[in-house]
């Protein structure tokens, strides 16, 4: 399998944000007024087949995965971020300067640690994976109940409860921050998916029963073509490209 890199590095951009990410940023802006902010509030985005580093003036670091945003704001007692996607924390830890980030409904508040969260729009829930140290997880509103997710923990807020999760969504989870797609038996339709973010693609598929296919396969700084040759064989398809547009159908003997 060839090496190369499967997104390539963006500049920082600006994000109109919708209702739904509108939503979640409530928070943040009722933060910014109670407590004052050092910066102005900033936002950071990528686009498809897009990945960004960006970094606070604390230290911290956090690397944006594609079709990501984050909007952040920095004071004296705390840093706030609010994220519409999925992003890899790297937090330089504080005890006198906390450190939240908000995706949906969900509440993570850094204890000193490295951690992966996931929260698109169309996931079925807000996924937490921790690399190192400790962080809380609440739903929002709920933080008396937080959960305590520490190295090698995965954990998720859904519902408006958090809970742990398998290991194999650690896998999942950490494999963005590695640099690899991993995925343990995902529909191909949300395989599909996946690949059209991070390669700005449009991967369409044809028949109902080959989208529902399962995919088990990490795939580590592969190219688009080798994944899609790759997927071709196990999941039995063939596939046409017309620019952007890719139309994956079964193959038939």
């Amino acid at each position: 399998m060839a090496v190369a890199e499967p997104v390539r590095r963006s500049r920082r951009g600006w994000l109109w944000f919708g209702a739904g990410a509108a939503a979640v940023l409530a928070g943040v802006v009722a933060f910014v007024r109670l407590h004052g902010a050092v910066t102005a509030p900033r936002t950071a985005v990528t686009h498809a087949g897009e990945r960004v580093t960006v970094h606070l003036s604390d230290g911290s670091a956090v690397t944006l995965a594609p079709s990501s945003s984050v909007r952040y704001v920095e004071q004296h007692s705390a840093t706030e971020v609010a994220l519409d996607g999925m992003a890899e924390f790297h937090v330089t830890h504080n005890p006198r300067r906390a450190f939240l980030v908000r995706a949906r409904d969900a509440v993570v508040t850094d204890i000193g640690t490295e951690f992966v969260v996931r929260g698109y729009s169309d996931d079925s829930l807000v996924r937490v994976a921790v690399r190192e140290g400790v962080v809380s997880l609440a739903s929002n509103g709920a933080e008396g109940s937080a959960l305590q997710l520490r190295a090698g923990d995965v954990g998720g807020v859904t519902g408006g409860q958090a809970r742990r999760l398998s290991v194999s969504d650690k896998e999942t989870l950490l494999g963005f921050a590695n640099g690899s797609l991993v995925f343990d038996e995902e529909p191909l339709s949300r395989v599909a998916l996946e690949l059209s973010r991070w390669f700005n693609v449009d991967i369409q598929i044809a028949d109902s029963t080959l989208a529902r296919r399962r995919v088990s396969a990490t795939y580590a700084a592969a190219t688009l073509d080798d994944i899609l040759n790759a997927l071709a064989v196990t999941s039995r398809f063939e596939y046409r490209r017309d620019g952007r547009k890719l139309v994956l159908r079964p193959r038939h003997p």
